[in-house]
């Protein structure tokens, strides 16, 4: 009997050992894994979200605001959001939405979003109250941005609720763009460098099709560029009215972009 007691002590011994190193491992392999994959596992995409919490008190409510720079950009503009939140959740996130959605009532379904430490893999509580949003994927129109807080999300109702709204704001579609095409005067004719246009040379240049975007986004007096092939830009300044273009031999690699403020989208009524 005194050997059989002194067998299972010592098999239970083994058995303790066994399990710290286990424990040990475990606890190296997760201080070992990388910060980008600690984060994702900490914070899934909004729509992965399930909590049913309710929303944040009346009172963070009241403290928390939410605008954007400007209230009207072009396409590939920078869109740079401003927040002041109460006790900022690693839960909590930041979101871009047509102007016509509720804020008492948001899709899973953002245009843009993040984070608010500022993008889609942070882990920490916001660090600064900004972050920045790039409009190259979004369509011309009106949009708000939204504050969605950690357990802003309803199971029950499958929305989301913001807990503040900023105001409208505006990615206009600046250009008419004609691929394969150059640009006319409303006489359908070439126009003439000095006077309808002024020609920038890609040997001088060495501008790419969106730095002469650029160039003409950024001057009032432009209403238009042609960029061929070649690399060469023209900057119209003539008044179109037609925005006529021609498509020929020599317009193949070509494009004509003309401004047509115009399409800039009406306001739209503010959603309750």
């Amino acid at each position: 009997k005194k050997r059989m007691r002194t067998v299972i002590s010592t098999a239970a011994a083994l058995l303790g050992m066994i399990q710290s190193v286990v424990s040990i491992i475990s606890i190296q392999a997760t201080k070992s894994k990388d910060v980008h994959q600690l984060a994702t596992e900490r914070n899934p995409k909004p729509d992965q979200i399930k909590t049913d919490a309710p929303p944040d008190s009346f009172a963070r409510k009241l403290r928390t605001s939410i605008s954007t720079d400007r209230t009207s950009y072009a396409s590939g503009d920078s869109i740079q959001v401003h927040f002041s939140a109460h006790d900022v959740s690693t839960g909590d996130w930041i979101g871009i939405y047509p102007a016509e959605a509720s804020p008492n009532s948001l899709s899973n379904d953002p245009v843009l979003w993040v984070w608010a430490c500022g993008s889609k893999t942070c882990y920490d509580g916001a660090s600064f109250e900004a972050v920045d949003f790039r409009s190259d994927a979004m369509s011309g129109g009106q949009y708000r941005v939204h504050y969605i807080p950690d357990g802003g999300y309803s199971l029950t109702e499958s929305i989301y609720k913001a807990i503040a709204s900023s105001e409208l704001f505006t990615i206009a579609l600046e250009y008419m763009i004609y691929p394969d095409r150059r640009c006319r005067t409303d006489e359908d004719e070439a126009g003439n460098d000095g006077y309808e246009y002024t020609m920038y040379e890609y040997a001088d240049t060495h501008w790419e099709l969106h730095q002469c975007k650029e160039y003409c986004s950024s001057r009032s007096f432009c209403t238009g560029f042609e960029y061929n092939k070649n690399g060469n830009c023209e900057i119209w300044e003539y008044e179109s009215v037609e925005f006529l273009t021609v498509k020929n031999y020599k317009s193949r690699g070509a494009y004509c972009y003309w401004k047509d403020y115009s399409l800039l989208p009406q306001p739209t009524p503010t959603p309750t």
